[in-house]
Parts: C-alpha cells; sequence; structure tokens
C-alpha cells in the first residue's frame, strides 16, 4: 500500500467542483435518457394502433356483395306480428313485396 498523501486546500476544492460536476453531468444524462424513453413510448401507443388499423384494413376479406343490404345508410325490415284476440294470425310470405 502506498501511503496517502494529504491534499491543499486547492487540491480538494477542485476535486469537490469536479465531483459537482460528475454528479450533475450524470443527472442530465439520465434527465436525457427518461426523455428519449418517454418520447419512443409515446410514440408508440399512436403509431401502433394507427399502423394497426391500416393493416386489418388492408388484410380484412372483401364482403360478398350479396351480403351488402344499403350503401347508403340504415336499411332494415320490420317483423310484423298481427294477432286478433290475443291469437297470433299467419301472415302470408311475401306479403307487400310487389311494385318492385
Amino acid at each position: 500500500m502506498e501511503p496517502q498523501t494529504s491534499l491543499t486546500k486547492k487540491e480538494r476544492q477542485e476535486l469537490k467542483r469536479q465531483e459537482k460536476l460528475e454528479a450533475r453531468e450524470s443527472v442530465i444524462q439520465k434527465r436525457q435518457t427518461r426523455r428519449i424513453i418517454n418520447w419512443t413510448i409515446g410514440l408508440a401507443l399512436v403509431i401502433l394502433p394507427i399502423g394497426g388499423l391500416i393493416w386489418y384494413s388492408a388484410t380484412r376479406p372483401p364482403i360478398p356483395e350479396s351480403d351488402i343490404v344499403s350503401r347508403n345508410g340504415l336499411h332494415w325490415h320490420p317483423e310484423l306480428a298481427i294477432y286478433v284476440k290475443g291469437v297470433k294470425q299467419e301472415i302470408p310470405a311475401n306479403l307487400g313485396m310487389g311494385g318492385v
């Protein structure tokens, strides 16, 4: 082991100053790293869902023309049930489908 030599007051001050600078640089580096990580996560949270929607719309199978009910909005057929004195009446098929 080497014998320790005592430092002068000026050397001790310089050593403390260097330690403070290194600590400050370490804190700045950690902040920059955290900022980069946060930006990366944020961008991933924005880009991944958009990319997923694009991928889904590009790879889904096409809808056959026979399955398309309406091209310009809502379209439905109500179910009709007629009761006479509490007894359900039978309705003929395709009733009201004329005039096409």
